[in-house]
């Protein structure tokens, strides 16, 4: 497991699955790059991807990993990714997801989907939560204005049921999150064991009326070592 994409194609590659992106709503540009010549533009619209798909109230445009590059449980992988929130963004205090780690649990009923480890922009404030109970828990936050710049971040994540999991987040070379501890769901909420993961980045956010757009670049993931984590 060694992937990368600069985004430097005029078309999107392999490494990703577009159902989660309405038509038209991600471009390659070369106005806002953080690398090379090129870097991705993803701009949201009311009823994305389609318009059934906010029956419960929320709307998407991601780019999520390729099946085959999904994580394995008790495994430990580094994700690299640039993200560039325009100045003009707007600020709404409502839910909205830039980058998400979630567990498959294939045709079993669970009691709980929500993203284990999600990056969230609300009301002005970047935070990081992690959750694996019935409730999220939120680990790290800022207020600091965030919007104009490109903000290169980090993860190094192992999905595990027990104390052995593993989120350390990296932000502007800025070590902001070192939590150790569990970071999947168990069986009690109705999830198999041998779990995968898979991870998505892009906006994913209640109903809205407005559009919105981020520019993503330079994104990695590959397997590490334990030591690697230290």
């Amino acid at each position: 497991m060694n992937v990368c994409d600069g985004f430097e194609s005029k078309r999107l590659s392999a490494l990703w699955r577009t159902d989660k992106l309405a038509e038209g709503a991600l471009s390659m540009q070369s106005e806002q790059v953080r690398f090379g010549q090129r870097a991705a533009r993803l701009t949201i619209h009311p009823h994305d991807p389609n318009p059934e798909s906010s029956s419960d109230g929320t709307e998407r445009d991601e780019l999520q990993e390729a099946d085959a590059c999904n994580a394995k449980e008790n495994e430990t992988y580094a994700y690299e990714f640039s993200l560039l929130i325009p100045k003009e963004f707007p600020v709404v205090r409502k839910r909205l997801v830039l980058a998400q780690w979630k567990q498959r649990h294939g045709m079993a009923r669970v009691s709980v989907d929500n993203p284990l480890v999600a990056l969230r922009y609300e009301g002005g404030e970047l935070s990081i939560t992690i959750q694996t109970q019935a409730k999220k828990v939120v680990h790290y936050r800022t207020l600091d204005e965030i919007k104009g710049r490109w903000l290169d971040f980090v993860y190094h994540i192992r999905h595990s049921r027990t104390k052995d999991g593993i989120v350390r987040v990296w932000m502007n070379g800025n070590e902001i999150l070192d939590f150790r501890g569990a970071t999947a769901y168990s069986e009690d909420f109705g999830y198999p064991s041998g779990a995968s993961f898979y991870f998505k980045m892009g906006l994913y956010r209640d109903d809205m009326i407005e559009p919105m757009t981020i520019y993503i670049d330079e994104f990695r993931k590959r397997r590490i070592t334990e030591n690697e984590t230290r």
